[in-house]
């Protein structure tokens, strides 16, 4: 138990505050929690290990998307994309771009596919710059930035002219967001209050940026309740929150003028007393939230068309269990699992003589292994 709670713990608005409607409320109970079995949620698992190669080896799974039938990983430890097909062997990886010639980028904080066009873009901080390539990474383009969107950390194209940058600017703008535009070469708007005293407090959401349906949504790096929807003009609403009841998490209660010590031991303070959702993902169908509470991790889905809500422990009545996923698509969510953790992921009971057997050939220092979990239907 202490290393999956060690684990967690490692890994509002515009000017004028939006309100919610109460149906934007997610009611989460988390004395009614139910323990289920894994066909309950789940239809099947599928595991696929990514390729272990001299030119392929991994340090840190920080991000993943998947297109054009192909999985990227970002190594943030490498600063480089790893580039596998849908059964994971490895086709390439960007670390022969790293440098500061023609096509080259000098390092990467994040990267996004382009919804528009398929293109692979690089979020250059060094260099001020998005860097543009199709899918193998033959450059396609350049897209100079401005000192004004230090710091830099993650983004999401918007529009054809704006993108979306998280740049948590405490001591000037006291914003989360800036909206810069391609054209003017400017940014056009602030968005999004930075609440009070959490500068310090530790990150857990390292993908502030999702898309769904031609819509961006938006939630803070540190554990909160709120996402919030961006719109194509770059204004923001809240979209929806979720509320634990008496286990509430409120940021403006934050104490202020404290250690910065205290801040970064927060969560594990008064994990007692609040639950702290770490990652909301979603898709067309479902609402995910995975929330830490009392040294355990907790799932609330809701289903949207009916707002049908149940919450269940991140652990199977059958064995095995799921962590907060790298990715969501229609279908799956996505696991990035260290070999070493897929005795504790995986049991007999949930896995096919097949999949046992492959398991049992994954060595140690592999890669990782991606597990997709087939969202079963209510």
């Amino acid at each position: 138990m202490d290393k999956i709670v060690f684990y967690f713990l490692i890994i509002i608005v515009t000017a004028c505050n939006p309100t919610l409607h109460e149906k934007n409320v997610i009611y989460v109970d988390i004395d009614k929690t139910k323990s289920i079995h894994f066909s309950e949620w789940f239809s099947e698992i599928e595991i696929i290990p990514l390729e272990t190669h001299k030119s392929s080896v991994i340090s840190e799974c920080h991000k993943m998307d998947y297109a054009h039938q192909r999985f990227y990983v970002h190594d943030l430890g490498r600063g480089a994309i790893f580039v596998f097909d849908s059964i994971g062997k490895f086709l390439f990886s960007t670390l022969p771009l790293k440098g500061k010639g023609p096509g080259e980028y000098v390092g990467i904080s994040d990267f996004c596919i382009n919804k528009f066009t398929g293109n692979i873009e690089i979020l250059d901080p060094n260099s001020l710059a998005i860097r543009v390539y199709d899918k193998d990474f033959s450059l396609i383009k350049n897209i100079k930035l401005i000192k004004d969107l230090f710091p830099l950390g993650t983004f999401q194209q918007l529009s054809a002219d704006l993108y979306l940058f998280c740049s948590p600017d405490y001591e000037k703008t006291q914003t989360a967001i800036k909206v810069f535009s391609i054209s003017q070469k400017k940014i056009i708007k602030r968005l999004l209050p930075l609440p009070a005293n959490t500068k310090d407090l530790s990150v857990t959401n390292t993908s502030n940026f999702s898309w769904l349906n031609n819509n961006v949504l938006f939630s803070y790096k540190f554990p909160n309740n709120d996402v919030f929807h961006i719109d194509t003009i770059g204004d923001v609403v809240a979209y929806y929150k979720y509320d634990f009841e008496k286990y509430t998490f409120n940021l403006d209660k934050l104490p202020a003028n404290q250690e910065k010590s205290y801040y970064r031991r927060y969560y594990e303070t008064f994990k007692d007393k609040y639950a702290f959702p770490y990652k909301k993902p979603e898709n067309l169908k479902y609402r995910f939230c995975f929330f830490v509470f009392k040294d355990d991790l907790y799932i609330s889905r809701q289903e949207k068309e009916s707002l049908h809500q149940e919450v269940i422990s991140h652990k199977f009545r059958d064995g095995g269990m799921i962590l907060p996923p790298i990715y969501i698509d229609e279908k799956y969510l996505y696991n990035a699992v260290e070999p070493d953790w897929l005795e504790l992921m995986l049991t007999k009971d949930v896995l096919t003589l097949v999949q046992q057997e492959m398991i049992s050939k994954i060595k140690e220092e592999d890669n990782p292994v991606i597990l997709k979990y087939k969202i079963k239907s209510l």
